[in-house]
């Protein structure tokens, strides 16, 4: 019996069917899903290393204009103290001025970014009334204590130009009771009485919109008190020399005057007593306004605040202010290209690091270029001058800087003969740096010119001496 083969010839798997269009469809779609997914999830490590673990930055601009100097990072990563950057200015609807102030908001977010120590705001005047209130009223509370005796003085003048007109509720029914008198006549007295009766009847309503405008003032987040001060000392001044005094004086004479009648005598002279205790009333408020003196640094910081666009710098103590306008340099006209925009220079790291060293400066010293030439030295009379830029640089830093002419001679800017000047004086606990530049011989012509030199060095190491320093190029 024959055996029958069950084994099978093994034959290849059938061909997978071929991808329908829904299908083809259905895996380009997953594909896609699964780029995005993974894309999102490297950038979500990417952000969370770079921006957690470590901060990475890249400036691709072709000037550079986002990349700090060596020195301003040394500065930011030494830092004492905490500090704030504050922009104050608001945009202009005018494309190239407005690229110009995002470049000082993006520097300064730089700074905020590479320093802990720095915290940035941007405040626009024109929208953020809430914050910008904050910030002066921050900076009025560092005053307060200077400013209180000013602020006392004013409070005080002006309650007591409130008081003025009631003081004496009677006296200009006297007064007007003196002008009717027929035995007055018609003279200047009649003319006197006339119109101090009507100033003390009108004066509620004359003052009452300037004293108005000093509470609104008072009542501000940074009170504007010079302005205060001033329309206080301007009423109360009118009150006393230009009404009461001359008043007074006209009353007391003619009430000695034999030929003024007995009646009229007898109102005078107790109207000029009641007059003389008004003027003393107002007389201590004036002479107070008049002796205590504002803080010129408040009022200059004040007016900088509200008439400029500046970039604040606050340390815990200390507040200085840069004008927007200084972190940009004129451009140079010999470098214009007819029908291009001229490129503005941008040095606002200079100014922003040199105020940062300012802050950090416990006394900042006091840098004088001696003057052996006779020919100025500092200022814009010669814009060629080499001194300037440097100059403009150790100002942006607080540094006080002096030019000292030992010699005379010559003349300034306006044309004006420079005379031989004393040595600048530094504040107690100030060093001074003292700089002599090369400079050719005297004079013959000035017989005076040897010994202006030889005092100038004398001086100079008089002050060596002293601890200060010198540098002679």
């Amino acid at each position: 019996m024959s055996t029958m083969d069950t084994s099978q010839t093994s034959s290849p798997p059938p061909a997978p069917p071929a991808d329908t269009q829904r299908g083809r469809r259905l895996k380009y779609a997953l594909n896609v899903v699964t780029m995005v997914a993974a894309a999102l999830l490297l950038t979500v490590i990417l952000n969370w290393w770079f921006g957690v673990r470590q901060f990475v930055r890249f400036d691709f601009t072709a000037t550079r204009q986002y990349t700090l100097s060596e020195q301003t990072r040394k500065l930011l990563g030494g830092l004492r103290g905490d500090y704030r950057i504050v922009t104050l200015f608001s945009n202009t609807l005018n494309p190239t001025i407005d690229g110009l102030l995002q470049q000082v908001r993006d520097l300064a977010d730089e700074y905020g970014r590479r320093s802990e120590r720095i915290a940035v705001q941007h405040i626009d005047p024109a929208r953020d009334d809430a914050r910008l209130d904050l910030l002066y009223t921050e900076l009025a509370e560092r005053y307060a204590a200077t400013l209180a005796p000013l602020r006392e003085a004013i409070e005080e003048a002006l309650t007591t130009i409130d008081r003025f007109p009631k003081a004496d509720p009677q006296l200009v029914a006297d007064l007007e009771a003196l002008e009717q008198n027929p035995a007055l006549g018609t003279g200047p007295i009649k003319e006197y009485v006339e119109q101090i009766r009507m100033i003390l009847a009108r004066l509620g309503q004359q003052i009452e919109e300037p004293m108005n405008r000093v509470r609104q003032s008072l009542g501000e987040p940074m009170p504007d008190y010079a302005t205060a001060r001033a329309a206080l000392t301007q009423v109360l001044t009118d009150l006393d020399e230009r009404v009461l005094t001359i008043v007074i004086d006209e009353f007391q004479a003619a009430s000695k005057d034999g030929a003024m009648h007995a009646s009229v005598r007898d109102q005078l002279l107790p109207l000029a007593k009641r007059l003389e205790e008004l003027r003393a009333m107002i007389r201590p408020r004036l002479e107070a306004l008049r002796a205590i003196q504002s803080s010129r640094e408040y009022e200059d910081l004040r007016s900088q605040l509200t008439r400029q666009d500046v970039v604040a710098v606050l340390s815990d103590t200390q507040v200085r202010l840069v004008n927007v306008n200084d972190m940009f340099r004129q451009p140079d006209p010999t470098q214009a290209v007819a029908g291009q925009a001229p490129e503005v220079p941008f040095q606002g790291e200079e100014k922003l690091t040199g105020t940062l060293v300012s802050l950090q400066m416990k006394a900042p010293p006091m840098v004088v270029i001696v003057n052996t030439t006779g020919m100025p030295v500092l200022g814009r009379g010669n814009p060629q001058n080499t001194f300037n830029r440097v100059v403009d640089r150790l100002r942006s830093a607080n540094i006080r800087v002096e030019e000292w002419n030992p010699i005379g001679g010559g003349t300034d800017p306006f044309g004006r003969p420079q005379p031989p000047q004393p040595a600048p004086q530094p504040q107690e606990g100030q060093k001074t740096i003292w700089v002599l530049p090369s400079s050719s011989p005297p004079d013959p012509r000035n017989p005076m010119a040897g010994f202006a030199v030889q005092n100038a060095f004398q001086t100079v190491t008089e002050r060596l001496a002293q601890g200060d320093a010198a540098l002679v190029m």
